[in-house]
């Protein structure tokens, strides 16, 4: 155990007086790329005027109340916030967010009036695409003003009167100026978490570079005819590349939180954690890299390649959104899974979609670990 936290603390050193990279790339580079780009390109994150939201529409119910709802749905100032499309059917509309066509799937059940009417409780089903968390709460908003009438209904029988009437009052729904602030993230919102993720990937020329140390030059090899195992001296120049670029990622959400107002979310531990394991994916990743290939420039042109490839997919340069057919090869990108924890849980996404991203992670972690101490201890037989 001396011996790696000896070969940690010496990795920390060489690092940290490679100033060029210390410095210069890894915190002053993606501190100047937040604000360039967060002010560049903010007109293209300003949530001005909405476009309706998509939606698919089942309604089940014959009776009184469904009919109001359909009513309800063909609302002028109901249009102006929902793109209403019916469907036939629940698969149908399971069908239609799985290919993302529609956002979310409003389904009210055919005993709906039954249930109202006789004072019960009536629910209206309301089915939301992952990761759309400020749609989802448009549509589920609009909806309850809806849900008020069938609450006053029921209550107008619990009171005595027997034949209730509910009609939606037109003109209710008023345009007001809101903030979208917590909710989705505006251009420096964004980029300060692209650019750190993006930045935090390139660790992975630490991890190429330590092995390559390690390994390659005169110095590993006289290292290697010491007592020191492969394993250790893996090991512990492992650890001191992830703390080095660790302490680089605090720096970077601190500098752009208090300098540029980032919002990072009120969990902070689950932000440093999914940042912790993103840092040794990283290094990790990379480590294998050159204990695989043996070559330290062949291993580094495929390094840059990757991480523009994945950056890509991800959206770290700009949003993209590929086809329903082929929005599965955006999970092959580990950028897009450490930006999806992110903003799951800055934005409050699905934390059943943060643990299967801190999942993968943590699987991809293992396996390069696996292969690149294979690797090493075969290099040294």
């Amino acid at each position: 155990m001396s011996r790696i936290i000896t070969i940690a603390r010496r990795t920390i050193v060489q690092n940290l007086r490679d100033t060029g990279n210390a410095l210069g790339q890894m915190l002053i580079f993606p501190i100047l790329l937040i604000f360039i780009l967060g002010n560049a390109l903010a007109p293209m994150y300003d949530v001005g005027n909405v476009d309706p939201t998509v939606v698919g529409y089942l309604n089940e119910d014959s009776g009184p109340m469904g009919r109001l709802a359909d009513e309800f749905m063909n609302m002028p100032e109901v249009k102006d916030l929902l793109d209403v499309r019916p469907v036939d059917s629940v698969t149908q509309g399971n069908n239609l967010l799985q290919d993302m066509d529609i956002t979310a799937l409003i389904h009210i059940p055919g005993d709906y009036s039954t249930k109202v009417i006789a004072g019960q409780e009536a629910e209206i089903a309301i089915t939301v695409l992952p990761g759309r968390t400020f749609r989802g709460a448009l549509v589920e908003t609009v909806m309850e003003s809806f849900i008020c009438g069938s609450n006053a209904t029921q209550a107008m029988l619990a009171m005595g009167n027997p034949q209730p009437e509910y009609r939606p009052a037109h003109g209710t729904i008023e345009d007001q100026p809101f903030s979208v602030s917590g909710l989705m993230p505006d251009a420096m919102d964004y980029y300060a978490v692209t650019m750190l993720v993006m930045i935090v990937m390139y660790g992975t020329m630490y991890g190429a570079y330590g092995m390559a140390a390690n390994n390659l030059y005169p110095v590993g090899r006289r290292v290697k005819a010491s007592p020191v195992r492969p394993g250790e001296q893996y090991i512990g120049t492992t650890i001191g590349n992830v703390a080095t670029i660790f302490v680089s990622s605090l720096v970077i959400i601190a500098f752009s939180h208090f300098a540029y107002g980032v919002n990072w979310g009120d969990n902070l531990f689950l932000i440093l954690l999914i940042t912790f394991l993103h840092v040794i994916l990283a290094v990790g990743l990379g480590s294998m890299a050159i204990a695989v290939m043996r070559d330290e420039k062949r291993a580094s042109v495929l390094i840059n390649l990757l991480v523009i490839a994945w950056t890509f997919l991800a959206g770290g340069y700009f949003k993209i959104t590929l086809p329903s057919a082929f929005s599965w090869i955006q999970y092959f990108s580990p950028s897009f899974l450490v930006q999806t924890a992110l903003f799951n849980t800055i934005y409050g996404g699905p934390f059943s979609q943060t643990l299967l991203m801190l999942a993968a992670m943590i699987g991809i972690i293992l396996l390069s670990g696996i292969i690149g101490i294979a690797a090493e201890r075969r290099s040294g037989q």
